[in-house]
């Protein structure tokens, strides 16, 4: 039992290490103008920033296409993955080191395989949160990790010279790759798969997926406004290219925290995630809109540093609504990914194809379209929270509610208990039991208790075999 007691906290830590060790890569990386040669920074800057994208759209389009294939050899491949992501960053450092072969071509494979390996890496860790982990230690796992990543990131990039920035990007894909071996191992036969507290299905299903579309679109174009960029693209504007003050690294740090206990874990005991996501966009929103207002009110250049926070939350709101797709939807969790990473990456290529070049990329134009974004989510949400509320029966027919009518009458259950039966024999959970019937936490366990013991059942399956049995009886 001690070990076991030992085991389930390490998870949650080396899964977090791990996910630092990814960040810290992709930041270094994609930002640090110290590993790109000073005198062909643009040229290298937008070869490296389609090849990024480029390498994630064809890992997602695998995903859509081999989902059902991958899960088999997901453990191996993940391996091979982190050691190509290590051989291939240290291509994209020799590149420029060399006079065989042209750099521009050596370093566009350098980083087309690792950024295929990254996205593939990434999605483990997320992929074993929505399935073993509470959503609680998830969100707090997350924004630690994207704190902290956040913080190593500029340290890195402004206080340590190239050589040494070499050896961490070179060695972070292995480090994330046995600290997510590392947690899983532990964490191995100690927790229980998560269940979801229901199945989507219907509206609701292709609500969620189409939110985990537009989560992903927007955190595109937020990215945009804020002064961190887009990846591979050579900004001066950088946080860790600037003289960046500790007080504003800890306005970005402290709002990061401070969004996330407030939007997704304050009200995570009481409201669907799903509800909490869109809150947290909507808190989103409003950083952004503070920093359009301090520019006209003078505030100060530490309002800046609510855009960096709001864009870096803002990948924490985008992956808790996919974590919660990969749970609610019977479909491949590399499906998901398939649908995911295609819009991200293609957007960030439009962006930097298409929307600049004609003048489009605006603060203005960025604003109107992620406001035009969380309408369609807000709209989404309440469709489908008035879905559920007007028709909670509509999966079952007639007889089949008769049925359960009779069989409580049979067994003297009150109105109240025989609705609550009803609602369990459908499938519900105990959380959505309660949003149906308006009632508290412990009302619905009350109810739940005593239909079991006027049962005399101690769990729903039994309940089920009980209700089976009736009905051959009365068929009899």
């Amino acid at each position: 039992m001690r070990n076991v007691a030992r085991a389930l906290p390490l998870t949650p830590l080396l899964l977090t290490v791990g996910l630092v060790a990814a960040g810290v890569w992709t930041d270094v990386v994609g930002y640090s103008v110290n590993l790109l040669p000073p005198d062909d920074g643009m040229t290298t800057g937008f070869y490296n920033r389609d090849a990024f994208h480029m390498g994630r759209l064809c890992v997602g389009i695998l995903f859509f296409v081999l989902a059902r294939h991958i899960p088999p050899i997901q453990k191996p491949l993940a391996v091979i993955t982190g050691l190509l992501m290590s051989v291939a960053t240290g291509t994209l450092i020799i590149a420029f080191h060399q006079t065989l072969v042209d750099p521009l071509i050596l370093s566009f494979c350098g980083v087309f395989v690792a950024s295929a390996g990254y996205s593939f890496l990434v999605w483990n860790f997320y992929m074993y949160f929505a399935r073993h982990m509470q959503t609680r230690a998830i969100v707090w796992c997350i924004a630690i990790s994207l704190v902290l990543e956040t913080v190593f990131s500029i340290l890195i990039s402004l206080y340590l010279s190239p050589v040494p920035q070499m050896l961490i990007v070179i060695s972070a894909p292995l480090l994330a790759t046995i600290c997510y071996f590392a947690g899983v191992r532990l964490d191995q036969g100690h927790r229980a798969p998560v269940e979801p507290q229901s199945k989507a299905v219907g509206f609701e299903k292709y609500s969620l997926l189409t939110q985990v579309a537009v989560f992903t679109a927007a955190l595109i174009f937020i990215r945009s406004l804020s002064n961190i960029g887009i990846w591979g693209e050579v900004r001066t504007n950088f946080t860790g290219m600037t003289e960046l003050s500790l007080g504003e690294l800890g306005i970005i740090c402290v709002t990061i925290l401070l969004l996330t206990f407030l939007t997704l874990d304050l009200p995570s005991k009481h409201i669907s995630l799903p509800l909490c996501c869109t809150i947290g966009f909507a808190a989103i929103l409003g950083a952004l809109q503070i920093l359009a207002l301090s520019s006209e009110l003078q505030l100060g250049s530490g309002f800046d540093a609510i855009t960096s926070a709001a864009e870096i939350f803002s990948h924490l709101v985008r992956w808790m609504i996919i974590i919660e797709c990969i749970r609610a939807i019977d479909m491949p969790s590399f499906r998901i990914a398939g649908i995911s990473n295609p819009v991200s990456a293609g957007l960030s290529l439009l962006w930097a194809h298409v929307i600049e070049p004609i003048g489009f990329a605006t603060s203005t134009f960025v604003m109107i379209v992620v406001y035009v974004l969380f309408l369609i989510v807000l709209a989404l949400f309440i469709r489908s929270l008035a879905t559920r509320q007007t028709a909670p029966w509509s999966s079952s027919s007639p007889e089949e509610l008769d049925g359960y009518a009779r069989f409580a009458n049979r067994w003297d259950l009150s109105p109240r208990e025989t609705e609550i039966f009803t609602l369990l024999m459908l499938g519900r959970k105990r959380a959505e039991i309660e949003r149906e019937c308006g009632l508290s936490e412990g009302t619905v366990k009350t109810h739940i208790s005593n239909i079991y013991k006027k049962l005399d059942v101690h769990s729903k399956h039994e309940m089920h075999l009980l209700y089976a049995k009736g009905l051959e009886e009365s068929l009899a």
